[in-house]
């Protein structure tokens, strides 16, 4: 739920605080409304001169999402850095452990502290907001770990209140742009990550969109494709089922069903959560 625009006000001054704190500061910038706003609240607050936004390309990011923060950093007029990670040799990353997530955000994020530190940029921050802290994400203890500041969690930002900012800070595009995790989070835990997979599996994606079907996720199980999507999108999938079965299949895969469970954030750490119990 968003907060009143008191509230709002409340906690925004508190973020503008802490980054003002800081000076200068680099940002990883993912392309999504999170990292996005915070871009254009650091902004506003220290001048565009004084934000460097990083973003991680390749590998397990989508070409869409690359597209979208090198838009966003040139709507701030914010300068971007990329790291690309299409020939990332990182073993804890590559062979997908249920804390892949820690790795990857650590091997990303400590390259961003090493351009801040040779750019003298005092501060490296995210996007973090308080609702992320109900999912299982290891990459939060990187961060922790790495010292990086979080906005928008100390002020106790929900995703609900960074959309409602969205517009005022002139990216309104981005208001009602559905979360995009990484493209890891399609291939099952332990099944090795492959460009080949990768790839499939943004294809996949791109061909759903094409078709009106977002959001959605396309799980690769290769060879089945188990797609998720709201359930009020199941009767329109039906619809486009001989579509979508060919155009899917010449993708690679030879099964494609979808989820009746619909959409659901975090789905394959679903399997973890047996493990554990």
């Amino acid at each position: 739920m968003t907060d009143t625009a008191d509230q709002l006000e409340i906690k925004l001054a508190h973020c503008q605080r802490l980054l003002a704190r800081a000076g200068r500061v680099a940002i990883g910038l993912s392309g999504g409304v999170d990292s996005g706003v915070l871009c254009a609240i650091a902004a506003e607050t220290l001048g565009h001169e004084n934000v460097l936004a990083v973003t991680a390309t390749g590998l397990i990011h989508a070409d869409s999402e690359t597209a979208a923060a090198r838009n966003i950093a040139a709507h701030l007029g914010v300068e971007l850095v990329e790291v690309d990670m299409t020939d990332c040799a990182e073993e804890d990353i590559l062979s997908n452990p249920p804390d892949r997530c820690y790795h990857c955000k650590r091997y990303i994020f400590s390259q961003v502290v090493e351009i801040a530190t040779r750019r003298n940029v005092s501060a490296v921050a995210s996007g973090t907001n308080a609702d992320d802290l109900g999912d299982y994400r290891p990459g939060l203890v990187a961060e922790k770990e790495l010292q990086i500041l979080r906005p928008f969690l100390e002020a106790n930002f929900t995703k609900s209140d960074i959309r409602a900012l969205a517009a005022r800070f002139d990216l309104a595009a981005l208001a009602n742009k559905a979360s995009a995790a990484c493209l890891a989070s399609r291939i099952p835990y332990h099944t090795r990550l492959t460009p080949e997979a990768l790839r499939r599996v943004e294809l996949a994606e791109a061909t759903l969109a094409s078709l009106g079907l977002t959001p959605c996720r396309c799980r690769d199980h290769h060879p089945v494709a188990r797609i998720e999507l709201p359930p009020e999108l199941f009767h329109k999938a039906t619809l486009l089922r001989d579509m979508l079965r060919e155009k899917l299949t010449d993708l690679g895969y030879t099964y494609i069903t979808l989820d009746l469970a619909g959409l659901q954030t975090g789905s394959l750490n679903m399997l973890l959560q047996k493990d554990m119990s």
